[in-house]
Formats: structure tokens, C-alpha cells, sequence
């Protein structure tokens, strides 16, 4: 029985503005994907637009250069119309993207958005996660043949990350509980 491989997926940062006033009805939108990829799309409310591609050395230098395209919007006048989400997008909508052709991208971001806008971030996390185990297991191997210096210096980066993901972990779970008992507290009351 032959299996068909699923496309590799990334993670991708996205923001969608919108500026109206008088006859202006436009929006701008950027894509940043991990893979380093950004993709600017701008036009007429309601029209497909125009679009360009460019691609970085690094997620870090095209995020920076799509944040600058999001602060520029927004110091002329528009307005972010959801809050900042990422979600994943296949390799292949990636890839007709940067040959010019971001449909299939923008058909992802708003299947996201309708199915569960969290569904990118979760899958961003499991990637880390899944990324800093195989480091941990890495390490593990090179126990067998690696000097004892090595192993201890990349042990001990290994350690100080894990105790921050921890320490971001016990944050987000006491804000789940003071949200959950609010909750509570207001079903409970009526209100």
C-alpha cells in the first residue's frame, strides 16, 4: 500500500489592515513565513489586488522587514482588522506565492481563520517542541562519543531553555486558571 507523503508545512505571521475614508476603501496585507518568505498584498477592498515576493536570508530579517511594512500602514492611517496570527501554510501555497501567484496563501489564511485561528500557533508550538527534543536526543547520542566538556556545555544551554519554556508555561497555565475560575464565577452569577 503506497502512502502519500503530506507537503512539509511553515509557520506563517500574518496582519491584515484595512484603511477607509472618504472614497478610499483599501487593505494591505502581510505574510511572513518562516521559511523566509514575505508577501505583500494591497489593493481595493473586494479586488484580488496587486502583490509582491521577496525572500530573506532568515524568518528574523523578513519578519523585521514585514513589521516595518505594518508599522508604515498603520502611521498612514490604517487599521489592523484582526490581531496578530500566524498559521501554517503548506509548501506549495508558499510556492506559487513567491512565483507570483499568493492565492492558494491567501485561500490557507482564510481557511485558518474560519476553521480555528489558534490551529497555527498550536502547530508552531508542537514544531518547537518537537525541534527542542530532537536537540535533546541529539545530545543524547553524542553521549556514546562526545567529550565530557562538549556534552556538559550543551547540556547546560539545553537546561537554561527548558527552564524558560517552563517558566512561560507556568504563566500561561496560572492565566488559564484565573480565566477559567472567572468564567465560572460569571456563569454562576447570572451575568
Amino acid at each position: 500500500m503506497a502512502t502519500t507523503k503530506k507537503p512539509k508545512e511553515y509557520a506563517v505571521d500574518v496582519w491584515y489592515m484595512e484603511y477607509r475614508s472618504g472614497t478610499s476603501d483599501k487593505f494591505y496585507q502581510v505574510f511572513v513565513s518562516e521559511s523566509g518568505l514575505t508577501v505583500l498584498r494591497w489593493g481595493r477592498r473586494g479586488s484580488a489586488g496587486q502583490h509582491s515576493e521577496s525572500r530573506y536570508a532568515s524568518y528574523d530579517d523578513a519578519r523585521d522587514n514585514g513589521l516595518k511594512q505594518v508599522f508604515a500602514k498603520k502611521s498612514k492611517g490604517y487599521t489592523q482588522q484582526y490581531p496578530d496570527s500566524k498559521f501554517m501554510a503548506s509548501s506549495d501555497a508558499l510556492d506559487r506565492a513567491q512565483g507570483g501567484n499568493p492565492t492558494a496563501l491567501v485561500q490557507e489564511w482564510n481557511d485558518a481563520l474560519r476553521n480555528n485561528q489558534f490551529e497555527g500557533a498550536k502547530q508552531t508550538v508542537l514544531k518547537h517542541y518537537s525541534d527542542f527534543s530532537e536537540r535533546v536526543q541529539t545530545l543524547l547520542h553524542q553521549a556514546e562519543y562526545a567529550d565530557f566538556g562538549t556534552l556538559s556545555d550543551e547540556f547546560t544551554a539545553i537546561e537554561e531553555v527548558w527552564e524558560e519554556i517552563n517558566d512561560k508555561h507556568a504563566e500561561v497555565n496560572a492565566a488559564m486558571d484565573l480565566t477559567r475560575q472567572t468564567l465560572f464565577q460569571k456563569m454562576m452569577s447570572g451575568s
